[in-house]
């Protein structure tokens, strides 16, 4: 073998003609790795938040950095954006359950 795969153990991919060779990595560095993809993930999901709370504070949405967050999260699961939007203008056009005086027990 070449110097290469004396420094790392490589095996043919079966059935490439080209006789490309995969490198095999340690569970130690592919968590490693994990992990920093991980952290630049979180990253990149951070500043998309915090871009999106700037527009939507430009516009004047009203919306909480955590309910965008929560409708960013939704979206991402596959909900039609169109229908959250609907639910968010339906929610903020009724009154809040908590402005609502509730009776008391006595009353």
């Amino acid at each position: 073998g070449s110097p290469e795969s004396a420094a790392h153990p490589a095996v043919q991919i079966a059935g490439d003609p080209a006789g490309r060779r995969a490198i095999l990595r340690s569970p130690a560095r592919t968590r490693r790795r994990s992990a920093a993809m991980d952290q630049e993930a979180a990253r990149t999901a951070r500043e998309s938040l915090d871009l999106a709370f700037h527009m939507s504070n430009i516009l004047d949405t009203g919306l909480d950095r955590h309910t965008l967050s929560v409708l960013i999260a939704l979206c991402d699961l596959g909900v039609n954006p169109e229908a959250l939007a609907a639910v968010v203008r339906e929610l903020h056009r009724e009154p809040s359950a908590a402005a609502v005086p509730m009776p008391g027990p006595y009353e």
